[in-house]
């Protein structure tokens, strides 16, 4: 089972960063472009404190 919450949190964030996902699951998300550096390094660190 995955979290709802789980999973919003991360499309938020994802959009946040200007980034446009396709999907969301568990343990992966799709997006439709090549993510930055500094988009990563933010993401990753975003979801480590959440």
């Amino acid at each position: 089972m995955v979290c709802i919450r789980c999973k919003m949190l991360v499309k938020s964030e994802l959009e946040k960063l200007g980034l446009n996902y396709v999907s969301v699951e568990l343990g992966e998300a799709e997006i439709d472009e090549t993510p930055s550096k500094e988009q990563l390094d933010q993401l990753n660190m975003i979801l480590k404190n959440n």
